[in-house]
């Protein structure tokens, strides 16, 4: 069986693939996934992060910290 290959576009992508592409932590992205705040589907028993929303959220919550300190 050939090995999955990883697309940096694809818009939707494993925990792994998402904490890879954010620099955030695994945990952090599953611990999202689980408590519902970071946007997702369920695909069995997997997670598969919706990356356009994903990037949305955390622009959102970047700009918000930045109003908040300034």
């Amino acid at each position: 069986m050939r090995p999955k290959e990883f697309n940096p576009e694809a818009p939707y992508q494993t925990p792994r693939a998402a904490a890879y592409l954010t620099g955030l932590s695994l945990w952090y992205i599953r611990e999202g996934c689980k408590a519902g705040t970071i946007p997702h589907i369920r695909v069995g028993r997997d997670y598969r992060i919706d990356m356009e929303r994903f990037r949305e959220q955390l622009r959102a919550e970047s700009l918000n910290t930045e109003r908040e300190t300034a």
